[in-house]
Formats: C-alpha cells, structure tokens, sequence
C-alpha cells in the first residue's frame, strides 16, 4: 500500500554504485547532489487538424546527473581506463575505453527524515572526463557524473520505495548494496 502523505525530496544520504562482476555495491556516503531527468513518449490520434486522443507514457529512459566524491578504483572502472597492458598502478582513457554498465541506487531523505530508495538497474556514464585543477583553492570540487538510463527487462529504468512502506525491513539494506528485480518483485507462488 503507498502512502497517503506527501514526500518531499530534502537530501540525498548516500550512493550504491556496483559494477558488473563486483559481490557489492560501493556505498558512497559524501554526495552533493543527485538529479534525475526521465523521458516521455507522447502520442496522439487526429481527425484532420484535430486532436482527438492523447496519451503519454513512460519510456524508460533517461539520466541522471550526480555530484559525488567517489574512490578511485571505482572511478577508473566506471570510466574503463583498466589496461592489463600497463604496468601495476598505471590506467589510461582512449578509445579502448568502454564505460561499463552498472546498478545506481540511492538513499534520500526527506524533511522529516523518512527514507525512500531509489535504484536505476542499467546505467552507464555519458559524460567525458572533465578536470580542473587550480591552485590556491578553498573548495575542492567533487566529480560530476552524467549518466544514462535505459530500460531493464521489465522496461522500467527507475525504481522507488519509501523504506516505511516496505514490508519486509531487511529489502532496504539489501537495495543498496546489491539490488535486483529479484529482490522486489512479487514471488511467484
């Protein structure tokens, strides 16, 4: 059952991020900012110039733009920059680098400190690497990650729950660091 009440995004906690191959997620706790944009199709029925019906829907697409401070490890996987032909502590980014595709999940908060989680099943960095390195500066910014969404074998790119909505309490430790559709969807019985 959902809640009657309103849930106010205030904070976003933390940030699973678990790569193909990896047990786990990496669980970031020091995250700015987390926005998410997803698209809609939109399609109409006409009568001459006139339009009769129209209906919208969900695509399963889109992205999602986070500000975060993530381990290096994780950073050159997410980036491809692995090279089995570089020598022990050296990575590179070029061509041969293919941005894998990996689990997002996240922890936010709302005003009165409810949790809902959210997971994103198939995303993948869009965005190139950026670096500004300056001198003399006061704040040291965090990486800033382009991301895109697309759709898992159900066709949804995005997931949420309120965690005091959730019937069984283990699901919300579970979500972040290793989510699946296994774990949410209705048991056959």
């Amino acid at each position: 059952m959902l809640r009657q009440s309103e849930f106010n995004y205030a904070e976003i906690k933390e940030l699973g991020i678990c790569l193909k191959g990896s047990s786990q997620a990496e669980i970031v706790k020091c995250v700015g900012s987390l926005e998410e944009d997803l698209e809609v199709i939109t399609k109409s029925v006409k009568c001459g110039a006139k339009v009769t019906k129209q209906r919208t829907k969900g695509t399963g697409k889109g992205t999602v733009k986070v500000n975060v401070r993530i381990p290096w490890d994780t950073y050159v996987k997410m980036f491809g920059m692995e090279d089995e032909n570089l020598i022990d502590g050296v990575v590179s980014y070029g061509e041969n680098s293919i941005h894998p595709v990996f689990k997002l999940t996240g922890r936010v908060v709302d005003e009165d400190d409810n949790d809902m989680l959210v997971a994103y099943p198939n995303a993948t960095i869009m965005s190139n690497q950026t670096t500004k390195i300056q001198n003399d500066q006061v704040d040291i910014a965090a990486v800033d990650l382009d991301i895109t969404i697309t759709p898992d074998e159900y066709g949804n790119g995005v997931y949420k729950s309120i965690v005091e909505d959730l019937e069984e309490s283990t699901i919300s430790d579970e979500w972040m660091k290793n989510f699946s559709t296994t774990l949410i969807r209705v048991k056959e019985a």
